[in-house]
């Protein structure tokens, strides 16, 4: 049965207008009850066909695909724009002026200069530079210890940062292959081996993974809001995850054995978490579903305000004969490692955080933001039967987008009345 469409502006009554808005809502949270009901109910029916020794209802798939569950917003977040040739020249930056002259032999006697016209043009100079490094060297004789000048930052071994930054950047970033690298440091003139680049890209010596932390620490200095999110990969056939964290002045991704809290908290912290008993650990753990007694062993086995590794704290539980199901352990440390990374301060601590709804994110940080991608999928996934809903739920959507949207403008292009036409809905 197909509702009528309502028009509530036109009931003047205030009282009716209030009952019929109410009446409204009541059936669409009755068409929500039935339609679970009949999934349920015929769950059960072909649960007591299979006890009777007959066979479910069976799957026919219908002639026209259904629709798809997909709640992507991609098509309202989007503005479509004109398509045209972008204006590639307009980022560039001039580094050096050329001027070019006419030979006055292939001028006419006639011939009036008539200004100038400019072209730009891009290219790449690709050198090698042999640098010969002059070092001091001071002998101290009381000590018999020989002091000697040290080489400029970044400089190690036989080549130099440059050659490095090149070398990781054509093997992962355009996925170069190691002889087809090797072939081509060599034709602009470096004298360098195979294995010198396998070193280089295996970090054997661990430079990079110590670059990435310290990129790491300083973007986490940068602000007090950090962006997150995981997605499954396959590492030497087994399930893992890449995690990322960034704002706008940095990203580093990271891979974990799993998507847990834990591992999330590590990817903040930039190292494998701890594990400390204090306030905020026995008030999280009390606010769990784990029983008051279990929690006031645990309290009395751990060490009061200090921080214990993973092997410490199995330790202390395992002296104190307290035995953990999987679901309490994961509460229990999830508390002391929350409350370990708040506690320390030797690494900023995150004040907010941006991810997606998942469980993982919650209670980490002092405030969790949802991005608008992920908070409008929760108005996408509504399915109003009541016509007046359906053209409110429109209109809503509509209207969020366009903040969002306003958002962005603002941002590329602030003015001090810029944000006083945006309506914010979350």
């Amino acid at each position: 049965m197909e509702l009528p469409d309502i028009n509530l502006e036109a009931i003047t009554d205030p009282a009716t207008r209030h009952l019929i808005e109410q009446l409204l809502n009541v059936i669409e949270a009755l068409q929500v009850d039935i339609a679970n009901l009949r999934v349920e109910n015929q769950q059960l029916r072909d649960e007591l066909a299979r006890f009777k020794g007959g066979s479910g209802k069976p799957d026919v798939k219908p002639p026209v695909p259904p629709a798809s569950t997909e709640h992507s917003s991609e098509a309202e977040r989007h503005v479509r724009v004109t398509r045209g040739k972008p204006k590639k020249n307009a980022t560039l930056i001039v580094t050096r002026d050329h001027p070019c002259v006419v030979d006055p032999a292939v001028l006419p006697p006639d011939a009036i200069r008539h200004g100038t016209t400019t072209v730009i043009v891009q290219d790449i100079v690709l050198t090698t530079e042999v640098i010969r490094f002059v070092r001091e060297v001071w002998f101290v004789p009381s000590t018999g210890r020989t002091i000697t000048a040290p080489l400029p930052a970044g400089y190690h071994g036989a080549f130099g940062p440059q050659v490095h930054a090149l070398a990781l950047s054509l093997a992962y970033g355009a996925q170069v292959s190691q002889p087809a690298l090797l072939c081509f440091l060599t034709d602009v003139g470096l004298a360098i081996g195979g294995g010198t680049i396998a070193r280089w890209l295996a970090d054997a010596q661990q430079r990079w993974q110590a670059e990435a932390a310290d990129i790491q620490q300083a973007g986490l200095a940068s602000g007090p809001w950090q962006a997150t999110d995981q997605t499954p990969t396959r590492v030497d056939g087994h399930n893992e995850s890449c995690h990322v964290l960034g704002n706008a002045l940095f990203t580093v991704y990271q891979t974990r054995p799993g998507g847990t809290r834990q591992d999330v908290l590590a990817v903040l912290w930039g190292q494998e978490p701890v594990f400390r008993m204090n306030d905020t650990a026995l008030a999280w753990l009390l606010a769990t579903t784990l029983s008051p007694a279990l929690v006031a062993r645990v309290q009395a086995a751990l060490p009061w305000e200090h921080d214990l590794g993973a092997s410490e704290l199995t330790d202390h539980l395992a002296r104190a004969g307290i035995v953990l199901g999987v679901q309490q352990r994961q509460l229990v440390w999830d508390a002391l490692a929350v409350a370990a990374y708040h506690a320390q301060t030797t690494v900023p601590i995150i004040r907010q955080l941006l991810s997606d709804d998942a469980s993982v994110y919650r209670w980490l940080v002092d405030d969790h933001a949802r991005c608008w991608i992920h908070d409008g999928r929760h108005y996408a996934k509504l399915a109003p039967v009541v016509p007046l809903h359906q053209e409110l739920l429109a209109a809503f959507r509509r209207d969020y987008w366009a903040s969002y949207r306003d958002l962005l403008a603002y941002r590329t292009a602030p003015t001090p009345t810029g944000l006083l036409g945006v309506g914010f809905y979350i």
